[in-house]
């Protein structure tokens, strides 16, 4: 007879095999029209067990988006620990996230697709408590990061670190939107209009938002930091 913590280990390998099961799913259909009927079928369930670990799709995508926000934090931990002054830490986060996210397209896609359709999540949830504990680690690497600047003298000392890091992951988020439709927004837009070609879109805005909260904003926010200039 499986003892406690037997059944407990198996409990969770069904649960990451259904998450592996919903992401395949999700990068196929899309958050919208991916359906928990499809996703049982994938992950070789019954669509009654398939609710025994997830209540509804909107608590089973947040489980999937927990796991990618998870990789992205190891990459935003690395940076922020690299030793650089606040300025320079504050751009590598900005452009670790946005590399991430070109790099996953159709997961950035999804989840602005679910904010966007309105949530039906229990907060009380683990889905719903390990994602806002996810969002809150990046917010606070970006807190921490701006905190390090005000101290050394490369952020603005009248900026609030907090509200600074928000601010930019929300204005951050607006631009790699628009990078990551580059044809369907060029498309709507007029032909001499410069965002025709969004390839270096992401580097460009990040080192505006950068010289918006420079202490010296004549000075290269790159300072102390090594090349990222890929595109």
């Amino acid at each position: 007879m499986p003892t406690g913590k037997r059944r407990e280990r198996e409990r969770e390998e069904r649960r990451e095999a259904i998450l592996d099961a919903a992401e395949r799913v999700f990068a196929e259909k899309g958050f919208l029209t991916a359906t928990m009927d499809e996703i049982a079928a994938q992950a070789e369930l019954s669509k009654g067990a398939l609710y025994l670990y997830f209540k509804n799709k909107d608590e089973l995508f947040l489980g999937h988006s927990t796991r990618a926000l998870e990789a992205l934090i190891e990459t935003i931990t690395a940076e922020l620990d690299a030793g650089r002054p606040g300025l320079p830490t504050l751009r590598a986060l900005l452009l670790a996230y946005g590399r991430f996210v070109e790099e996953h397209p159709r997961d950035f896609s999804n989840a602005m697709q679910w904010i966007l359709a309105g949530s039906d999540v229990d907060p009380e949830t683990r889905s719903f408590q390990e994602h806002r504990s996810c969002i809150g680690r990046l917010l606070g690497a970006f807190a921490a990061a701006a905190d390090r600047g005000r101290r050394d003298g490369t952020v603005r000392g009248d900026l609030e670190p907090a509200q600074t890091g928000a601010r930019l992951w929300c204005a951050l988020i607006g631009g790699l939107i628009v990078r990551i439709n580059t044809t369907r927004m060029i498309r709507c837009l007029p032909p001499d209009m410069p965002l025709q070609n969004t390839d270096h879109l992401l580097v460009g805005l990040v080192d505006m938002l950068c010289r918006g909260i420079a202490a010296d904003p004549g000075a290269p926010a790159t300072a102390g930091a090594p090349s990222t200039s890929k595109t």
